[in-house]
């Protein structure tokens, strides 16, 4: 019995120690060949490299580009708002003190109407007529003094032509006796002559003072009180723009004083896009590049313009100003948008893709560079901006012609640092 259970341990023991014993030659497990190696560094200057095997970079999905020198414009985004262009909006005043009414054409004129450039908005029938006006104190002191040195001017008129008859015809009667005593051969031709010169003389200062006594007569008559005049007719108004209604300060049978606003309009087929920049990054900026302004669903441009000069001393800002075109854009004043402006800095430039980038904790920018055949180095980078269509401008990184990694990047960064 205890020959057996000595033969039963025994087997027991055999098939635990592997089936041969310590000195049994064993087949080594599919893991004992790790697909990703870390190499370990030589040179404390240097950082680690991966390698990996070639199913673990097809499994990884690994692909590598070249880096490159490109013609790159640098832009950079600042926040901005839609803003109306003062040229862009208009009030309508009263000309003269009346009643508002309502045109034909304007009776739904209400906030965020369509209007076309000389539209009837309204209409405005003007309260102060000729039977308005009152005569007050003064201004009949002024009327009785006029008409005193009126009368006074007749008078004085009518007196010389008393004279100026008087005296035409004692030239008359001189003259006749000149020329009686010239025929009876006793007076001489001289003394005709002067008669008959006084004579028209006088005739000349009678008619003259005729005229003037005339002259008076017209202005006395077209100086006395006019007739009670009609109302005179409605002054139209009409919209000096093609815009919009943005706010209407009357209503229908209002009064209303000369100046008074009637109603405010705006245009806002045309936009300006105000940015507000650091003061410290205004000479950075290229003044006569184009905006671009980026919507959810498209691009827009808009062009430099001169704008009034305003800043922000709180937030040390100064405002530009962009012209932009809105007739099929559909945006609104006030609204707020990002706004890409173009930088002084432009030329060739080092460029990688934005995907091939990594940063660290602390902020370090890196990417893996393609050393050897399944060989990849991380090299430090340090990054300048990045562009609309994906790629990163560089101040310094590898060579132009590195192969840097975009698909797998972070798979390697994890297997570098132990997170595979």
């Amino acid at each position: 019995m205890n020959k057996f259970l000595g033969l039963w341990l025994f087997a027991f023991l055999w098939v635990l120690t592997g089936c041969g014993g310590p000195g049994s030659n064993s087949k080594p497990s599919a893991h004992s060949k790790p697909p990703a190696e870390v190499m370990q560094i030589s040179d404390e200057l240097e950082l680690a490299s991966v390698r990996l095997s070639e199913s673990a970079e097809k499994r990884l999905g690994v692909t590598v580009t070249s880096v490159k020198h490109e013609n790159v414009t640098d832009r950079k985004s600042y926040p901005g708002v839609l803003v109306v262009p003062p040229q862009s909006q208009s009030s309508m005043l009263a000309p003269v003190a009346g009643v508002v009414r309502s045109s034909d054409s304007a009776q739904t004129l209400a906030v965020g109407t369509k209007v076309t450039k000389d539209q009837a908005l309204f209409s405005l029938e003007p309260i102060q007529t000729m039977e308005s006006f009152t005569v007050g104190p003064a201004q009949r002191d002024q009327l009785k003094a006029s008409r005193i040195a009126l009368e006074q001017s007749k008078a004085a008129i009518q007196s010389r032509i008393d004279i100026a008859q008087a005296g035409l015809k004692a030239a008359e009667i001189e003259r006749r006796r000149s020329e009686q005593l010239f025929q009876e051969k006793v007076g001489s031709r001289k003394r005709v002559d002067d008669a008959q010169a006084q004579e028209n003389l006088a005739r000349e200062t009678l008619e003259a003072a005729q005229r003037e006594i005339r002259t008076l007569r017209r202005v006395d008559t077209e100086t006395e009180a006019p007739a009670p005049a009609s109302a005179p007719p409605p002054l139209i108004q009409r919209s000096p723009l093609s815009g919009t209604v943005l706010r209407v300060q009357v209503a229908s049978g209002q009064s209303v004083s000369a100046g008074q606003v009637l109603v405010d309009l705006v245009d806002l087929s045309r936009l300006w896009v105000r940015v507000r920049l650091p003061q410290g990054e205004v000479k950075d900026i290229d003044t006569e590049g184009f905006a671009e302004l980026g919507l959810s669903d498209r691009t827009l441009s808009a062009m430099p313009v001169e704008g009034p000069p305003t800043a922000d001393q709180t937030m040390a800002t100064l405002d530009r100003y962009y012209l932009l075109e809105n007739s099929a854009s559909g945006l609104a004043p006030d609204q707020r948008v990002e706004v890409s402006l173009p930088l002084k800095r432009a030329g060739t430039h080092l460029v990688v893709p934005t995907a091939s980038v990594l940063y660290d904790l602390h902020g370090g920018s890196w990417v893996y560079v393609r050393s050897k055949t399944l060989l990849y180095r991380r090299v430090r980078i340090q990054v300048e901006l990045g562009t609309p269509d994906g790629k990163t401008v560089l101040t310094k990184g590898p060579d132009v012609g590195a192969l840097v990694v975009v698909d797998g990047a972070a798979e390697l960064y994890g297997i570098e640092f132990g997170n595979d």
